[in-house]
């Protein structure tokens, strides 16, 4: 028997959700500190969609009202609408495709300016740890595809798994 996910009512389909989101930003955190892959600053606004839409769900998971609960579904299709689009234009950067905006160079290239004695090099040298990785940056991958990438494809896949969803279940 194979799962359908139109099937579900609101109630197990936000459950579905907030698990899945929920596992996102355990991961994300995981990467980051466990296996000490940095995020950039596109990073960190998918990331904030992430718990955005970890939110929304636990929050409408807790309400009563099979309405409130569609909602909330609704609300999650858009945020995931708008992380979608930040991963999509991140890997657009990352494979040379689109421009990155330019706060979003982060790395070395900003490391050797105004450098007039040893004393300003030795200081542009330590703050290198405290500096961003550059959004463009592709050197963690995970079968072949960066992270951006990878919520690119997850991102649509729960859109459109949600976008069925409320379309099938429409309110008559």
């Amino acid at each position: 028997m194979m799962y359908n996910p139109t099937k579900l009512t609101a109630q197990q389909a936000l459950k579905v959700v907030f698990a899945f989101f929920a596992l996102l930003v355990v991961s994300s955190f995981y990467i980051e500190y466990v296996l000490e892959v940095p995020p950039c600053k596109m990073c960190w606004w998918q990331r904030y969609t992430h718990w955005m839409i970890t939110g929304f769900a636990l929050f409408a998971l807790m309400m009563k009202d099979e309405d409130i609960k569609r909602r909330g579904l609704i609300v999650t299709l858009v945020v995931a609408l708008i992380s979608l689009g930040v991963g999509a234009y991140q890997s657009l950067g990352q494979l040379g495709i689109m421009e990155l905006p330019e706060s979003c160079q982060g790395g070395a290239a900003m490391v050797f300016d105004n450098l007039a004695d040893p004393a300003d090099l030795m200081a542009e040298l330590q703050s290198i740890q405290e500096m961003e990785p550059s959004c463009g940056d592709t050197s963690f991958t995970i079968f072949g595809l960066t992270l951006a990438g990878w919520n690119a494809i997850m991102m649509t896949a729960v859109s459109a798994t949600i976008a069925v969803w409320l379309r099938i279940n429409r309110k008559k």
